[in-house]
């Protein structure tokens, strides 16, 4: 009896083996095709690509079509029954292959001496919390980004939580790479801590080598809020900036605190920041920059003030021609299901203690597509388990937008 299971067993696996693609034996083919197993049919073997790309459309019942390569603003390639080698093989319908959009152009750097940096917070929840199209919208937004600052040196991410765009396939590194942004900090977490269920959601990617980095986590999160199981903290970053012979150095931290708990749980994070400043011995004359979601409102100094007084860090002027706030409902159409105050949240200040500019300016503006597109919307509607596309039957209410994020980023412009 045991000996029929196994041989059952055995059966099995081998028709899963079958099912699973790779070279086919069943029938012979040419140099640079393969057999689908199932088919007994010959397929060209698709060309390789320099071009970061995805494979869209799940075996074994594939349902890649050419205008899903759209919904994540990528550009149709070609389709296939399998993929790339060793993928496995569609019993029906195919896959597509959807490539990056072609890199927007870069200005020639701006000298050594100016610094560029963008703090942008991308709501790239779970969705296991929230279906609210971080797919979709994170696609977007690299190449958006270096379209409308192609002189930019600098972008902190926060809330890319897990990893933008297609993750583990074609996430927002490999965009940020392809666009000339090869250099990209680990994404800050606590893996070796089992009270945190997610990581803390904040990266720095560099135009310009980055020669050291670390991290700190937070250890005083508000019990029983979502933030108290991620693992909030700060990045850090040293990036050496060199044009025409010259170079110079700066020290980047990016970091997200609590949007809940009391004010002073804000600003014990700020000090947790300032203390990983303090330990790298930073020389004076060089920069220290902070940027990210820092949940204080600029416009209300009783909550902000004492945040900055935490890291002994300025402002820079906020001219005319920014947007008033970083978070709008009045002004975004992610928000206007969820409310909330309009508040300016998000910064990119400089260390009092180290080099100050000669000349600064902070300036918010709207992150939007050119037109709108479409979304699968489950807000707040946990549990919702995997990807669902828009107008799916699985999908539970689609809805067209044009906002990247809930909220709009920042971009600092420093002169030393």
């Amino acid at each position: 009896m045991l000996k029929l299971l196994y041989v059952l067993l055995v059966a099995c696996l081998w028709g899963l083996t079958l099912g699973q693609g790779g070279e086919g034996e069943e029938c012979p083919c040419v140099s640079g095709a393969s057999c689908h197993p199932l088919l007994n049919t010959c397929f060209s073997d698709p060309a390789p690509v320099d071009v970061p790309h995805i494979w869209i459309g799940n075996a074994p019942n594939c349902d890649g079509t050419q205008d899903k390569c759209a919904i994540f603003d990528l550009d149709f390639d070609t389709s296939h029954p399998r993929g790339d080698n060793g993928s496995t093989w569609c019993t029906n319908g195919t896959k597509v292959r959807c490539l990056a959009k072609p890199a927007p152009p870069l200005n020639d750097p701006t000298p050594a001496n100016t610094m560029n940096i963008v703090s942008y917070n991308i709501w790239e929840r779970d969705s296991l919390a929230s279906h609210d199209g971080q797919r979709e919208r994170s696609c977007r937004i690299p190449r958006f980004l270096l379209t409308r600052f192609p002189d930019l040196d600098i972008i902190v991410m926060e809330e890319a939580f897990m990893g933008g765009c297609w993750p583990r396939g074609l996430d927002l590194r490999d965009l940020l790479k392809f666009y000339g942004f090869p250099y990209i900090t680990d994404t800050i977490d606590a893996p070796n801590d089992f009270t945190k269920f997610e990581n803390g959601g904040v990266f720095i990617a560099s135009r310009w080598p980055i020669l050291e980095q670390d991290q700190v986590i937070f250890d005083n999160s508000p019990p029983g809020t979502t933030h108290h199981f991620t693992a909030l903290g700060a990045g850090y970053s040293k990036v050496n900036k060199t044009v025409n012979g010259t170079s110079k150095m700066y020290h980047i931290f990016g970091t997200h605190t609590a949007s809940s708990g009391s004010n002073q749980v804000r600003v014990d994070q700020a000090r947790a920041v300032y203390n990983l400043q303090k330990s790298k011995s930073i020389p004076v004359l060089e920069p220290v920059l902070y940027a990210g979601d820092f949940n204080v409102n600029y416009y209300n100094p009783n909550i902000s003030e004492p945040l900055l007084y935490a890291l002994n860090a300025n402002v820079p002027a906020i001219p005319t021609n920014s947007e008033i706030y970083t978070f709008d409902p009045d002004n975004n159409d992610l928000l206007n299901t969820t409310g909330g105050s309009r508040q300016w949240l998000d910064y990119v200040v400089y260390s009092s203690e180290h080099l100050a500019p000669v000349s600064s300016q902070l300036v918010c503006f709207l992150a939007t597509a050119p037109s709108v597109f479409p979304v699968c919307w489950c807000h707040d509607c946990a549990p919702f388990v995997g990807y669902r596309y828009p107008y799916a039957a699985d999908c539970a209410s689609t809805r067209r937008i044009l906002h990247l994020s809930d909220h709009h980023p920042v971009i600092g412009t420093f002169i030393f």
